[in-house]
């Protein structure tokens, strides 16, 4: 490298014994600079080179021209040598400056989603109306303290998550489980909370993460990461106009929820109650509704304009309404074992799955029906 770089400044300069190049700092400096080291140190050489012809040109052409100044031309060289020898420094400068700023933005961005994090767990103290607790012969009143979930405090924390998601597309997939984690938490199947809302609002910080993963959802249209909601108290939900086609709703409670104008390629749905839900003008391409529960007070705008094409309802129990639009006979995939109580099982579509076949056989029979209508097969 040093033999190297002598023949290059003898060329350059006619004289290479004024340059002593130190292989150690010249190794030193490689290695800071990285491995386009000795690209960037041509190409830097080069320049000067070439700026000092010019300059050199420049003055030629003005002795020439005019009364030679030597003292001029002697402060012109010193101020291209100046700025020849500052740029690199500028240039190392603005790159540090710019590694700080970005070191303090992802500082601020990690205590942002810590704080978020610990206000999801906020809880609040409140103390039970004073209730007589006989003890001995007298009778005492007595309040009960007791914790409940700050509700205020949490929708903050979602509204920040959903916030940091928008702003660090990186952790838009951290975010969207941790929201669906605190979702299966707080409104998981068979708790208080389950007997408590049914078929009633939801609690609002368990419409508010709906709302943000709607959100985020929507802005980001490839999201890779399963939206689970499985085994979930989800009555009365407000998923209208959602954008998800990788949403889990196995194993939940969704009745009465609304759906309307949603596109929800893909949903699995295995087991769950979606009575009374409306469905109206949502796409459910490819949808999984094996053995959901589905009976109707009002049949009127269930599947009113609904997409159904490819989806598989083979177990699934309907009743309530009289029958589902021709079109969507045609398009869904049903086995022997769907239940629809206007429709015997001598009238299920010929495309259907009979009974004397294996389960993998029925797969296959699905995947082949999914081939016809352009979608890929299930997984």
């Amino acid at each position: 490298m040093k033999a190297w770089l002598s023949k290059w400044l003898e060329r350059v300069t006619g004289d290479s014994s004024r340059f002593e190049v130190d292989n150690a700092q010249l190794e030193g400096l490689l290695w800071r600079l990285g491995k386009g080291a000795l690209f960037g140190l041509l190409i830097y050489f080069v320049a000067i080179a070439i700026l000092m012809a010019f300059h050199l040109v420049g003055a030629l052409m003005s002795v020439l021209n005019s009364k030679p100044e030597p003292d001029a031309d002697l402060r012109g060289y010193a101020y291209l040598l100046i700025a020849l020898v500052g740029l690199p420094f500028v240039i190392w400068r603005s790159v540090v400056a710019q590694q700080q700023a970005k070191t303090a933005e992802q500082g601020l961005f990690t205590d942002r989603f810590t704080k978020a994090i610990d206000q999801l767990g906020a809880e609040r103290s409140i103390k039970s109306p004073p209730q007589p607790i006989e003890q001995g012969d007298s009778i005492i009143t007595m309040q009960v303290e007791e914790s409940v979930p700050n509700i205020e405090v949490r929708i903050g924390a979602i509204y920040a998550l959903e916030r940091l998601a928008i702003d660090s597309a990186r952790d838009q997939g951290t975010i969207i489980k941790i929201l669906c984690v605190y979702i299966r938490t707080h409104a998981k199947m068979g708790t208080v909370y389950a007997k408590k809302y049914l078929n009633v609002e939801p609690r609002a910080d368990i419409q508010a993460a709906i709302n943000a993963i709607i959100s985020i959802s929507r802005l980001f249209n490839e999201l890779k990461e399963d939206i689970n909601l499985s085994g979930s108290m989800l009555s009365k939900v407000n998923f209208s106009r959602a954008n998800i086609s990788n949403l889990i709703l196995s194993y939940s409670y969704i009745a009465h929820s609304n759906f309307k104008y949603s596109t929800l390629h893909g949903m699995e749905a295995r087991f769950s109650d979606i009575s009374n839900a409306n469905f109206a003008y949502a796409d459910l391409t490819g949808a999984d509704l094996r053995h959901t529960e589905l009976s109707l007070g009002e049949p009127s705008f269930v599947f009113n304009g609904a997409t159904l094409t490819g989806a598989h309802v083979g177990g699934a129990e309907w009743e309530g309404f009289s029958s589902l639009h021709c079109e969507h006979m045609a398009s869904i995939f049903g086995n022997s074992r769907t239940n629809f109580a206007w429709l015997a099982v001598k009238d299920h579509p010929i495309h259907w799955a009979k009974s004397d076949i294996t389960f993998f056989e029925e797969s296959d029979q699905y995947n082949n029906f999914r081939k016809t209508l352009g979608l890929p097969p299930s997984s």
